[in-house]
């Protein structure tokens, strides 16, 4: 028992030495390429960007996405337009629903126009129109960041003409029946 901790420390310690091996590398007509070389782009970090200040994202990308920011920046002033006339809205038909409960029709926006139930209806209408915008201004917000995340991801996919595929009917004869099916052929040239 004594030399249970010694052996469990020279495992260990064993496994833990530095160890030295060829670096995974491919020869492709005459160029050397690294595989193990660490990107420096991180659809992460994108992201991360993207969450910190819409549209930065989309920048850090650097993939014609530059379009995207102008839009982003147009949609949310027309959220935030919305959410302030729906709440503006709201706060007149709640006002004047707490004016016509407390009897005071000089402090009533409609005098006296509309009755209570109708004005409480219209006011739950405009807070409900506010809290819905809201809701698609955060998830505009949500798309934002995973068209960045997205975008960073596809920035390392390789979109060349020489990668083709062809869907071509198959049919096989198998122990005197046929088999019909579709086959699928990729080729990189």
């Amino acid at each position: 028992m004594r030399y249970y901790f010694f052996y469990i420390f020279l495992f260990f310690s064993l496994f833990s030495l530095p160890t030295h091996a060829q670096t995974d590398s491919v020869r492709v007509i005459g160029k050397t390429i690294d595989s193990l070389k660490k990107s420096t782009h991180s659809p992460s970090r994108a992201a991360l960007y993207s969450a910190i200040l819409p549209g930065l994202g989309q920048l850090y990308n650097k993939k014609n996405a530059y379009w995207k920011v102008p839009l982003l920046y147009v949609g949310a002033g027309v959220i935030g337009y919305f959410i302030r006339y729906n709440n503006n809205e709201h706060l007149t038909f709640r006002n004047s629903y707490y004016a016509q409960l407390a009897n005071k029709p000089e402090d009533d926006p409609f005098r006296g126009r509309l009755t209570l139930d109708n004005v409480r209806r219209l006011q739950k209408e405009w807070g409900r129109n506010r809290d819905l915008v809201i809701l698609v201004a955060l998830g505009a917000y949500g798309l934002n960041v995973l068209d960045a995340f997205v975008e960073g991801h596809l920035k390392t996919f390789n979109v060349d003409d020489n990668i083709s595929f062809r869907l071509s009917p198959y049919g096989e004869n198998v122990g005197g029946q046929g088999l019909a099916g579709l086959s699928l052929k990729v080729r990189f040239r």
